[in-house]
């Protein structure tokens, strides 16, 4: 029986071909070198001539430019084996980690909305609060169903969640290559104390279609956050370093045959965002976890969490004051207004008699700001309060004819086109130079410039310069606190960042034009 034959791998053929390079390169130097040996060694009468010496002037150039192909091949080829391990490494990896890893996502889910609901329903609230609350009892299930529930659920999500922590930080890399333009260095720094090292699974991590239904989908008094370029936060990060071009090199006419050129070296800095913790709890009655319909305290529980965790991000977003944003333990986000948070470009609109149709000016003074600046308005959007937008709105030119018209009114000689339907918040409407204009009601109203006071402001930014992390997202419960009033505390957390890329693809609008308008008061006087 013939010898089994093992067929070469890419990587064996590339480090054959390398071998094989480097032979050709050094067996061609070795030539050289014997030729130089010989002619330096002639002398005398043999010393060579005006014409021969030329001659070896123009070999030795001939020489250095077929050398240099030769190591730029090997090169190429030492550039390609590096790729060829590393793919290999990584595929190690995988297959060591699929081997050490146990199968549970052959079976399906123990919490999941399609079993959720009906007289069978199994809620993963009220199994934590059953095995986790001391004297709580449901008819529906007994403590030792519900342990037996949970205990299944923390072996899938000390499974589940490495899984999703490793592909979190995969996305998160590849987001930031993709949003830089280029492979970078890693930008996040990892915790290192062991009480700041997130958990990886147990009780504590709620049914993954909670948090994948509600945290995405849920917009509620989320704009401006949604609008940030949607970034990953890898598990353990503390800090987000970007690196930036500072200051840029220089060109410009030679003066003269061999005068100096224009010379500058470049700078580089970088953004940072430290990791900040957002939490928020909501306090249940027993009465609502005994007596609600399977699965629907999940969801009420879910939804009221979320609904103000979105809210806080938002305003944070829009006006966090950054206190402390420098530290790692604790500290707040550094939001985008005022103006000098992040070096953004700054208006002020004063105006004794704020119309509409000077309005308009400052929306395009700001979008002039950041193309002059930014070069870029490929992703411009302004964010503006409901007061302020359904003043504008309803504003009139000098002939009584309205600046805003929705799109199905054959809008014509308009400043802006308004969306339809009318909303809340969210989009609204476009200027006359096609950029979105969204409501936005987490803009604050209390800004002062001017000498005026309750007035609010206008945000614009190139928002894919806007990059906002987030991880993912935790619960606790607590019994003892509430004991005295039949209650369970419910906790969620989550870690979050923020930065700017670039403080020129933002302005803000500000100023005494802004003071409080009709849209924002009870009663209207003409």
């Amino acid at each position: 029986m013939p010898p089994t034959t093992t067929e070469p791998t890419l990587l064996d053929r590339l480090h054959t071909k390398r071998n094989a390079a480097v032979d050709a390169w050094t067996q061609f130097i070795d030539q050289r070198e014997t030729v130089r040996a010989e002619f330096e060694a002639r002398s005398g009468d043999t010393a060579p001539g005006e014409d021969e010496i030329e001659s070896f002037r123009a070999a030795e150039l001939a020489f250095r430019a077929q050398s240099e192909l030769l190591e730029a091949e090997v090169r190429d080829l030492d550039k390609r084996i590096a790729d060829q391990e590393e793919i290999v490494r990584r595929r190690d990896e995988a297959a060591e980690l699929h081997r050490s890893t146990p199968e549970v996502g052959a079976e399906p889910m123990t919490y999941r909305r399609d079993t959720c609901r009906g007289a069978d329903g199994i809620s993963y609230y009220r199994d934590l609060a059953q095995v986790l609350v001391p004297g709580v009892t449901f008819q529906t299930t007994d403590q030792e169903s519900s342990l037996a529930r949970l205990n299944r659920h923390r072996i899938e999500m000390d499974v589940e969640m490495p899984k999703r922590a490793k592909s979190r930080e995969r996305r998160a890399l590849s987001q930031v290559e993709q949003a830089e333009g280029r492979t970078s260095l890693n930008p996040f720094e990892y915790r290192v104390e062991p009480n700041r090292t997130d958990g990886s699974g147990g009780y504590f991590v709620p049914p993954l279609w909670l948090p994948d239904d509600f945290i995405p989908q849920l917009v509620a008094h989320l704009v401006a956050a949604a609008l940030c370029r949607q970034m990953d936060l890898p598990m353990g990060t503390d800090s987000i370093n970007i690196p930036k071009v500072a200051g840029g090199t220089a060109v410009g006419y030679q003066q003269a045959d061999n005068a100096g050129v224009v010379s500058q070296d470049w700078t580089d800095s970088a953004v940072q965002a430290n990791v900040k913790t957002v939490a928020g709890e909501s306090d249940v009655a027993l009465q609502l976890l005994e007596q609600s319909p399977h699965g629907l305290v999940d969801e009420v529980i879910t939804t009221n969490l979320v609904q103000q965790y979105n809210a806080f991000l938002d305003q944070q977003v829009l006006a966090g004051d950054g206190v402390n944003t420098g530290q790692l333990n604790g500290g707040h986000l550094l939001g985008l207004y005022p103006y000098n948070n992040w070096g953004a470009n700054s208006i002020t609109y004063t105006d004794a008699s704020p119309s509409g149709q000077h309005f308009i000016s400052v929306l395009a003074a700001m979008a002039s700001q950041i193309a002059r600046k930014r070069y870029d308005l490929s992703q411009l959007k302004f964010v503006l309060h409901g007061s302020r937008y359904f003043w504008y709105a309803s504003s009139l030119d000098a002939n009584g004819r309205p600046l805003v018209e929705a799109t199905d009114a054959a809008p014509w000689n308009v400043a802006a086109i308004d969306d339809s339907p009318r909303v809340a918040e969210g989009l609204a409407g476009r200027t006359n130079f096609g950029a979105p204009i969204y409501v936005d009601d987490n803009v604050t109203t209390t800004d002062t410039t001017g000498g005026g006071s309750g007035q609010d402001v206008a945000i614009a930014a190139n928002w894919d310069d806007i990059w906002l992390f987030q991880g993912e997202m935790r619960t606790n419960v607590y019994r003892e606190v509430l004991s005295g009033s039949l209650g369970v505390r419910f906790q969620v957390y989550n870690y979050v960042a923020l930065l700017a890329r670039y403080g020129q693809a933002i302005s803000v609008a500000t100023g005494s034009g802004f003071a409080a308008p009709q849209g924002a008061v009870t009663s209207i006087t003409f």
